[in-house]
């Protein structure tokens, strides 16, 4: 299975709950910031893929988490045209990202949409 290529069977075994992180387990993280972008918008083959932090890579029509590993906050950034299924399913996925790590990493959400 090529990775981020992974077929919607695999990704559902996850309940939208799948992250795919860069790097090895092993290696330290680089940086102070990681940004995630959702992947697919039905509920059950939603994930988030890690990529490089910087804005160009971000995307007007897509909805991301960011998150800050000094301070250990998770910031939710959706582009002016995220649809609202992209919003919504980014704000779940954060929210459970929080409730299952809240206690190894005390994340907070902040939520950001694009021209504010």
């Amino acid at each position: 299975m090529v990775e981020c290529k992974e077929p919607p069977c695999f990704v559902r075994l996850f309940d939208g709950h799948m992250i795919i992180h860069s790097g090895k387990r092993d290696e330290p993280t680089a940086g102070r910031w990681r940004l995630y972008i959702l992947r697919n918008e039905l509920l059950q083959e939603a994930y988030l893929w890690e990529i490089p932090a910087d804005c160009r890579n971000l995307r007007s029509r897509a909805s991301f988490i960011l998150v800050d590993c000094e301070k250990s906050v998770l910031h939710v950034w959706h582009g002016a045209k995220s649809s609202f299924q992209t919003k919504q399913r980014v704000l779940d996925i954060a929210d459970w990202v929080i409730k299952r790590y809240f206690s190894i990493f005390w994340l907070h959400l902040l939520d950001f949409k694009n021209g504010l």
